[in-house]
Order: C-alpha cells, then structure tokens, then sequence
C-alpha cells in the first residue's frame, strides 16, 4: 500500500498553529488509498458507507472527463434564497480538456466558485444576491475580519432570516443547505458567506457546506447519494 505525503495542498496551512495535519486522499486516482481499497470497501465510502432506510436518498451521476480523477458533478444552477441565478447551461460543465466544471471535495473546507466559469463571474454574481438581501434587512457590514470572507455582517437581534443555498444538479436533483450551514457564525457576533472565489475555471463544493448530510459515493453505480441528517451532538 502506497502511504505518504501530497504535494498539491490548497487553502490549507500545516504546522504547529493549525490543528490540520493532514488530508487523505480519497479521490479515483490509482494510489489514492480509496482504489488501494477498491474492493474492501465494495467500491462505496462516505458516511458510513449507510443511509437509515426510510431516508429520503437523492442521488446524482458523476461526471468522468478525461484524465481526471476529481469526482465531478453536473451543476445546473444556483439558488441563493428564493432567488434562481439562472446561469447559463454549460456554465459549470468541463470541457474536453478537463477545464471548467463543478466537483464536490470534503477535503476542500470552503466551498469555491469561479470569477471565470466559461466567462461568467459567479462568485460575484451569488454574493451581490446575498449582499442585496442582507443590506435591504438593515444588517450592519463587517469590514474588519480577521478571515478571508468578503461578505460578512454583524449579528441582528432577533434576526434568523439567513439564506440558504441550493445546488440544482442533474437530473433536477437538489443539493440543499440551510441557511445556517451557508455562513461561518463567529463568536465574536458576526457572520460570513462561507464561501470564497477561485481564479481558476473549476469550482468546488467544500466540507462547509456538507454539514448535516449523510453522504455516500457509490463508485460502482458512478453516483453521489445523499439525505439530510442532523449532526448535532445532544
């Protein structure tokens, strides 16, 4: 069995200040420990490799362009709220040589979208929906953050009404997350759109906003299935 270092580390800073050692690789490529294991595990790995029957299962293709061993999913749309951004359709498709696309990564802990997905901006487009929403509630804007957000806000009182977000994938299946797993609450009192912009052309669906599911990939089947499940520790 192959076991060491990666070499290829993003938004991830190891050493003595942060308590993240390491990432496994779990990706299809042939020495990531999930093909080691391939037949171990019975080509399934996640939450357990369960979902409690009776669950309300979704479940998505992923997407096998050349070359790549990335689990990519077909994105078809955003929704920030109620508010459908109507993204062209092949906004967040890759293309032939493995540029562009959409790719759910737990060892990504922001969610990432790109200011250039076939020459749309959609970073800036999903948060000016939030921005909109949140200034036109009277939320006071955080400028002084010490973390990388862009668009962070001080707590209302009495406020609850935070957006949520939901991945429109194909075949009209919804990646939904509620509006509290959407922001980083911090403790000091304000609040951010966990979500940050990538130059690159392919964005990627973080841990952030996988809180609260149960999810399993089915490598056999070549699927994401998941259902909402509450993590909340009583």
């Amino acid at each position: 069995m192959i076991f060491g270092c990666s070499t290829d580390n993003q938004n991830f800073r190891f050493g003595e200040t942060n308590p993240i050692s390491g990432v496994m690789g779990l990706s299809m490529s042939p020495e990531s420990l999930i093909s080691q294991l391939i037949n171990i595990i019975d080509k399934h790995f996640g939450s357990d490799v369960h979902i409690p029957p009776g669950s309300d299962v979704s479940s998505t293709p992923f997407i096998s362009p050349p070359l790549s061993n990335y689990y990519y999913l077909d994105l078809l749309d955003i929704v920030v709220g109620s508010h459908r951004m109507a993204f062209p359709i092949d906004t967040f498709q890759v293309d032939k040589d493995g540029n562009g696309g959409f790719i759910i990564d737990s060892g990504a802990s922001i969610t990432l979208l790109s200011k250039n997905a076939r020459g749309t901006d959609t970073y800036t487009a999903v948060l000016e929906v939030f921005q909109k929403f949140y200034d036109a509630h009277g939320l006071r804007r955080v400028h002084d953050r010490p973390y990388k957000f862009d668009l962070c806000y001080t707590v209302g009182r009495g406020f609850s009404e935070y957006q949520s977000l939901n991945y429109r994938l194909s075949p009209r299946t919804d990646f939904f997350v509620e509006g509290r797993d959407v922001h980083y609450f911090d403790p000091s009192g304000f609040f951010c759109v966990a979500i940050l912009p990538t130059e690159g052309s392919r964005s990627v669906l973080g841990a952030w906003h996988q809180q609260n599911k149960r999810i399993v990939y089915d490598l056999y089947n070549l699927a994401l299935n998941y259902t909402y499940d509450s993590c909340l520790i009583s």
